[in-house]
């Protein structure tokens, strides 16, 4: 919790409020402005009651921030503050112009320049913000991260869900060749999943390579001379993942005991495996959601 602090620097502060520009592609952007009745709202909603003093004598904008920082790093909220002033509905008239398309790549593209400029800041406290699971995180540089999006709440199923729970605690754990076998068998959850809510037999339970051409003929994922030859590379490449991660599990992961064909898995290798099994399970279920519609 102590490192949440650093977010408290004064050139943070003044990021968040809208006060310091940052350079974009020759251009220099901003947060949208926060005035000190704004500041007082937000910090309201959030719990910290202020109340703005328009006969003078109140804080400075900063200040407001900076309290409110100070309270929402004690109720272990920071991230929260975060992701409502990162968030798109905050910058409206603030971007102005385009098309709606242009409009959300310009407010990424904005946030991302905003994270470079609070990491540079922060690059002789061993510390950096990184966006994990849809949360703002302060870690150390080294520090294992799983970067994916949260997997779609189309598959509920306990099971996967403590799944990837028990994944990010092998890899904050080390327990590395742990995380092939989870990573293993939350694809073939995955699978399984799609197969049986399209009222399919499983007949290849145990086999994900089986099952994999399964949904492939389902969702018509197979490769095709009438695609684009980069799409067939992309489908492809997901296949090389998919079966990389299944030969790993059947002679690498804890599941097997390989003696002298045990090759050591290291944290960034297991980093990668979590990542690419999130990154393709999040595909297949997208893909099947658009099937379904």
């Amino acid at each position: 919790m102590a490192s949440l602090d650093l977010l408290r620097q004064r050139s943070i502060i003044d990021i968040l409020i809208g006060d310091k520009e940052m350079n974009l592609n020759d251009e220099q952007v901003t947060l949208p402005y926060l005035s000190g009745p704004n500041l007082c709202d937000i910090s309201t909603r959030f719990g910290l009651n202020e109340t703005y003093s328009w006969n003078g004598g109140g804080k400075s904008r900063w200040v407001y921030m900076d309290d409110l920082m100070e309270y929402l790093i004690l109720e272990n909220r920071v991230s929260d503050l975060l992701i409502y002033l990162f968030s798109l509905q905050r910058f409206e008239g603030h971007i102005t112009g385009g098309s709606a398309e242009e409009i959300k790549d310009k407010h990424r593209s904005i946030i991302d320049a905003t994270i470079k400029n609070i990491n540079n800041i922060l690059i002789f406290s061993g510390h950096e913000m990184r966006k994990i699971n849809g949360q703002f995180k302060l870690v150390t540089k080294d520090s294992i991260h799983i970067v994916q999006e949260e997997i779609p709440a189309i598959i509920d199923l306990p099971y996967v869900i403590s799944l990837k729970e028990r994944s990010k605690e092998d890899l904050l754990n080390g327990n590395f060749d742990s995380v092939i076998t989870k990573s293993r068998t939350l694809l073939e959850e995955v699978l399984i999943f799609i197969l049986e809510d399209s009222k399919l037999e499983i007949t290849a339970k145990g086999n994900i390579n089986k099952l994999h051409a399964e949904v492939k003929k389902l969702l018509n994922l197979n490769q095709n001379n009438e695609y684009d030859k980069r799409i067939n590379s992309l489908l492809s490449g997901v296949e090389k993942i998919i079966q990389a991660i299944v030969e790993m599990r059947n002679t690498n992961s804890d599941a097997h005991g390989v003696g002298s064909k045990r090759v050591k898995v290291g944290k960034r290798e297991a980093e990668l495996i979590v990542n690419s099994t999130m990154t393709i399970s999040t595909y297949l279920l997208q893909i099947y959601e658009d099937f379904k519609n």
